[in-house]
């Protein structure tokens, strides 16, 4: 169990790495330009960075799919 939870966190760091990196600036330039670390509304004294929680939905998205698909594949190898 304690390497499962290594690989995953070493996979969760390239699914962030991807998403930060890779898919996120390219998304950017397809929306206009767009740098989504940027984007922020300021509310008071506070600061929401929606842009940051827009890059998270879409890691976790990524990891969820991974999940999901690999979640099928271990099932079948599950005897009762």
């Amino acid at each position: 169990m304690a390497v499962g939870i290594i690989i995953g966190a070493a996979f969760g760091k390239i699914v962030t790495s991807l998403v930060d990196d890779i898919l996120m600036p390219v998304i950017g330039m397809i929306v206009g330009g767009v740098d989504f670390t940027d984007l922020s509304i300021k509310v008071g004294s506070a600061t929401l960075k929606y842009g940051m929680f827009i890059q998270s939905v879409v890691d976790f998205l990524i990891v969820a799919a991974c999940i999901f698909s690999d979640d099928g594949t271990c099932a079948d190898y599950v005897f009762i």
